[in-house]
């Protein structure tokens, strides 16, 4: 009896121990593994939308010359070698620089529209050709334009207005047609000369 009475205290001693349980291990490692997983899709997606993005080109107007008359600037020995015979008394020439700041970006350009403005009046037209331009470079284009009236420094500020639209070419993949509409404004100096400064005149989206 007294064996019995032992083995059933003993046995009880064993039953009033609190039961320990160990927590499981594997849901505080899958969520590790999530946040690692979303780590490194975020990462991609950033890499992936930098390839894709391109930045616009710019234009800037390096050079101008107006019709040789009151106030406007006479014909630059060099400016008439380039041209040869394509100029006279009311054609208006510009030099325009076009950078393409996307590495590795090529950029397809439609026709260029030009438009000269002074007062409000359009005084003039021209434009350039499609072509193409391949990634991180800058071309030069010297553009005509025929004006219907003497361009005079007392008239006013001379507005360059300029549109397009570009597709840009990513590896083999070409995107759909932006429209580009940019404007610039040249003001006469205290002479009445139209000039631009050695930094030249970047065009801004019109307004």
């Amino acid at each position: 009896c007294i064996g019995v009475i032992q083995l059933t205290r003993t046995k009880m001693a064993f039953s009033d121990k609190p039961v320990h349980h160990e927590k499981p291990r594997f849901s505080y490692e899958l969520f590790i593994w999530l946040i690692q997983v979303i780590v490194v899709l975020l990462f991609c997606c950033t890499v992936i939308r930098l390839c894709l993005i391109a930045r616009p080109p710019t234009y800037t107007l390096a050079d101008l010359t107006v019709p040789a008359t009151r106030g406007g600037n006479e014909f630059s020995r060099q400016k008439r070698d380039e041209i040869t015979q394509n100029h006279t008394l009311t054609t208006m020439v510009f030099s325009l620089v076009i950078t393409n700041p996307n590495k590795n970006k090529g950029i397809l350009y439609d026709e260029t529209t030009f438009t000269i403005a002074q007062k409000g009046l359009i005084i003039g037209k021209s434009s350039l050709k499609p072509f193409y331009q391949s990634g991180m470079g800058s071309i030069s284009n010297s553009v005509l334009v025929n004006v219907d009236r003497f361009v005079l420094g007392q008239n006013g500020t001379l507005k360059v207005g300029l549109e397009t639209t570009v597709r840009y070419r990513i590896l083999r993949w070409t995107t759909k047609q932006q429209s580009l509409n940019l404007e610039a404004s040249v003001a006469a100096d205290k002479d009445g000369m139209f000039s631009i400064n050695e930094e030249g005149v970047t065009l801004k989206p019109s307004k």
